[in-house]
């Protein structure tokens, strides 16, 4: 007689940005999260509570508490954010993981975050990737679920394919499209932290691997220093600099025709754009031209043939400034890897990229009474 398979159903919430806010069996209260700038800071199930210290997207500490009782811990850390060793007083741990993530059940981990700085969903065995957006299993080295931006978008073609088959220098924290392990990136990252602190804070952070699908470090594609480096909302950086002579402000960001990609799972024309920009503090009245240094800004048919108004355009319609935007992809030169001191900051576009340098640009059709 076969043996029936006991089920074991588990509750899932999430927030109206479609963040996991709280999971855990029906016959409980479950386990509620709660997030920092898109980023996991603390869980709450009963009396305990787990707090964890990061610097952007670096692990630092984990602090746990029940009742009287607390109990911190050092966490280290890979290139990529995997928890590779914790210290608790006097008890130490290290971990090791398969290329996917996987781990032994007996090889039990202090720290609430685990393979590429993830939270492991213990009855599952999955990482629920970009804040509770799609379960990815290591066992199966592939999503449970398809990607709402495959096959024609960022996902790419294989909608259930995790990093297209290379974990070891691919990450995937959003569940829709890879970004490269680079530990230049990670300096720069860290750059623009420091860049953050030096301007009173303006800069929240920028996190290397929002922009890392584009970017290209090539010493040989000119660059030329860049200011007011800022992250207007994740995913979307903006920065200065002076054009012909006049000052400019440019914004980077993932996109596609007639819209940008937001971090994690939303997508905004040019007013919503301008709004972000306007929100942070940019005053469009300082600056003689806007740079968008976003794919497909100046594209004016979709992935699918239907026409669409150009990016460039639109923030051109609303702004009055000539707009520069690129058709197809684009690829940026961040950074300067010659620079010894992360404080110096330039940047250039890759023109070399045989098809991919096609810049236009827009001016206004809106006509002032």
């Amino acid at each position: 007689m076969p043996r029936i398979q006991k089920t074991l159903p588990i509750r899932y919430r999430y927030d109206a940005l479609d963040r996991l806010t709280s999971h855990g069996q029906l016959s409980d209260s479950g386990c509620q999260r709660f997030y920092c700038d898109n980023l996991l800071a603390s869980e709450l199930a009963g009396d305990e509570q787990l707090s964890v210290f990061q610097c952007y997207d670096r692990l630092l500490a984990q602090k746990w508490r029940q009742g009287h009782g607390v109990a911190c811990t050092l966490l280290a850390s890979d290139l990529s954010g995997s928890i590779i060793r914790s210290l608790q007083e006097n008890l130490k741990q290290t971990c090791s993981y398969l290329p996917y993530g996987h781990r032994p059940e007996n090889s039990s981990l202090i720290s609430l975050l685990g393979f590429n700085g993830q939270r492991l969903e213990r009855v599952t065995g999955c990482y629920l990737l970009g804040n509770g957006y799609r379960a990815f299993n290591p066992v199966l080295m592939r999503f449970n679920s398809p990607d709402n931006l495959s096959p024609f978008r960022k996902g790419g073609i294989n909608p259930y394919a995790y990093c297209q088959g290379d974990p070891i220098n691919r990450r995937d924290p959003t569940g829709h499209f890879f970004a490269a392990v680079s530990d230049f990136f990670s300096r720069l990252g860290s750059a623009f932290q420091g860049y953050g602190l030096s301007n009173g804070g303006k800069a929240k952070y920028v996190s290397s691997y929002y922009a890392t699908p584009r970017l290209v470090i090539r010493p040989d594609v000119p660059v030329k220093p860049v200011f007011n480096v800022s992250s207007l909302i994740d995913g979307v950086v903006a920065f200065d600099d002076v054009y012909k002579g006049k000052p400019r402000i440019n914004i980077s960001a993932h996109g596609e025709p007639g819209v940008v990609d937001g971090y994690p799972n939303y997508q905004f024309g040019g007013k919503g754009l301008y709004n972000v920009a306007k929100d942070s503090g940019i005053d469009f009245n300082k600056y003689s031209s806007v740079r968008l240094v976003i794919c497909s800004s100046a594209d004016s048919v979709d992935f699918y043939g239907r026409s669409v108004t150009p990016l460039a355009q639109e923030f051109a319609d609303i702004t009055r400034l000539p707009v520069k935007g690129y058709k197809g992809q684009v690829f940026e030169n961040f950074g300067d890897p010659r620079a010894g001191n992360v404080s110096n900051y330039h940047h250039g576009i890759n023109k070399t990229v045989a098809g991919n340098y096609n810049p236009v640009i827009f001016s206004s059709v809106i006509r002032m009474s």
